[in-house]
């Protein structure tokens, strides 16, 4: 079994393949596969303010970024964890504000669980709010 990488991707629009994904703008998500080319499993929060989130696990894609997207790796996890994480991620509370606060929920259940360092945290409050 091999290491995967764990990404937090932020993005202004990206489209993911065989399924096609286009978040709205400023979306983030964390996204975990060997390499950033490489298909693997986004985790993310979709929804609205007004209708509320839901956790949003979806396997074997493949973002393609674009424009204003970016992703920087928050770690390292062996695959025989993935299920793991799945359910840490569908755990872990909805926000009833935006995407970025899920995304750095799931990043501190991971730090707690002992899945991520805690330089992951540092990594993602230093994160730049737009990647252009």
């Amino acid at each position: 079994m091999n290491r995967l990488q764990i990404y937090l991707l932020i993005s202004h629009e990206w489209i993911a393949r065989p399924q096609e994904y286009v978040p709205l703008p400023t979306h983030w998500a964390i996204f975990i596969s060997p390499d950033i080319r490489a298909e693997g499993t986004l985790f993310n929060t979709l929804g609205a303010p007004f209708y509320g989130y839901t956790v949003d696990v979806r396997k074997n894609i493949r973002p393609v970024t674009s424009g204003g997207a970016g992703w920087l790796s928050l770690g390292l996890v062996h695959e025989s964890k993935l299920e793991r994480l799945e359910e840490i991620a569908k755990s872990t509370p909805e926000p009833v504000g935006k995407c970025r606060v899920w995304a750095k929920w799931f990043v501190e259940r991971l730090v707690d669980e002992g899945v991520l360092h805690e330089v992951a945290l540092q990594t993602f409050e230093t994160a730049p709010k737009k990647m252009l």
